[in-house]
């Protein structure tokens, strides 16, 4: 089985170079792509970097999208998940989860440091001030539940957050590889 993960993973790159972003938009300035992952994608990517088969089975049970997004305004951007909300069809809220959950299960499954680092590395950023044409990327996750999902995100403006708000809306997006 680790020869196929590591197979797959050698492959990933030239097939996700190849994948276009399934949604993609440009809306108040702020370009946004996001791409669902398959679990068998993240779990090949984590297996990789030292994960044990137990923090693999959580990895899988959870829906991962990879979000970028650039500042094409004028001004600074804020990019904070936390003040982001996932709706499922029927409108409910779907909790995405923190690095703070991540964090504690990586030390119940005993992931190791360097593995632990990789997984943070490929998530957004926490908080980041985004200057004019800089763009940022990584993953958001969630418990997949009824969907197609709705990604409200937003945005404070300006170099102290104090240049109003801006809202940006993206819908229909699967979980990929898992049945809703």
């Amino acid at each position: 089985m680790r020869w196929l993960a590591l197979v797959l993973f050698s492959l990933a790159p030239a097939v996700l170079a190849a994948t276009p972003w399934p949604k993609a938009l440009v809306e108040h300035g702020i370009a946004v792509r996001v791409r669902p992952n398959t679990p068998l994608q993240m779990a090949a990517f984590y297996e990789a970097r030292g994960f044990p088969a137990t923090a693999l089975k959580e990895v899988k049970s959870a829906c991962f999208m990879t979000v970028g997004v650039t500042n094409e305004r004028t001004q600074i951007l804020w990019l904070e998940p936390k003040r982001w909300s996932l709706t499922d069809a029927d409108g409910k809220k779907v909790e995405l989860i923190d690095i703070e959950h991540w964090n504690r299960l990586w030390q119940q499954y005993q992931v190791k440091p360097a593995a632990r680092t990789a997984f943070r590395w490929t998530q957004l950023p926490e908080s980041r001030d985004l200057h004019p044409h800089e763009p940022v990327g990584g993953n958001i996750s969630f418990k997949p539940g009824k969907g197609p999902y709705t990604l409200n995100m937003r945005f404070h403006l300006g170099q102290n957050r104090a240049g109003g708000d801006v809202k940006v809306r993206i819908s229909g997006l699967a979980c990929s590889g898992q049945s809703d």
